[in-house]
């Protein structure tokens, strides 16, 4: 199994794959959500979601198992107000210049290897490096929102270092869907996990 950040080509070739995936897994509990796989041009499809957020520069980390897509995922620097609103971000105490983890999807098939832990940590390993590279004074936060039902979801997160801060019922994937909202200061390194 190969875990790599895909360039914006491969992003591009195996997007309509990325939304089928996230969709698949979206539609079922406890998510619920009503999010065809649609295309880049439907912002209301998974796909369109996706492809928004790599034409604002999200990064896509993605697990390969002989070119099959085994998981992805997605985070995203909060450059701009349009985008805490657009990802309905700003209702958590988002600012812009955070970072937003804002997609993890594995294959039903590929679960329990460890293939979420590992897209997380890549996740915020590109947030911390982004953060580090920010010279502007602005210590950034990551956010993250899972459903409250998705225990060990949570547990990963928390072993990173994130701290749960809330609940909230933001308006995706057409409904209103309850999240446990967590988030950790970039510049926090946990004691206890090691990367």
């Amino acid at each position: 199994m190969e875990i790599l950040v895909a360039d914006g080509a491969l992003v591009e070739r195996r997007l309509p794959e990325f939304g089928r995936l996230l969709s698949e897994q979206t539609v079922v509990p406890p998510w619920n959500l009503k999010w065809a796989p649609g295309s880049i041009d439907d912002p209301e499809s998974a796909t369109g979601f996706l492809h928004m957020l790599h034409q604002n520069g999200g990064r896509f980390v993605v697990a390969l198992d002989d070119d099959i897509i085994a998981g992805v995922g997605v985070t995203i620097c909060l450059s701009c107000d349009q985008l805490l609103d657009d990802l309905h971000v700003r209702e958590l105490g988002a600012n812009v210049g955070d970072e937003y983890l804002a997609a993890v999807v594995v294959d039903p098939e590929q679960r329990k290897h460890g293939v979420f832990t590992r897209l997380a940590e890549l996740r915020v390993q590109i947030a911390r490096e982004r953060a580090a590279a920010s010279r502007n004074g602005h210590k950034p936060t990551a956010w993250v929102r899972t459903h409250p039902d998705v225990d060990p979801v949570i547990r990963v997160y928390t072993r990173m270092g994130f701290e749960l801060c809330g609940e909230y019922a933001p308006p995706l994937g057409g409904v209103c869907a309850p999240r446990v909202v967590m988030k950790m200061m970039l510049d926090a390194v946990p004691t206890d996990v090691v990367y």
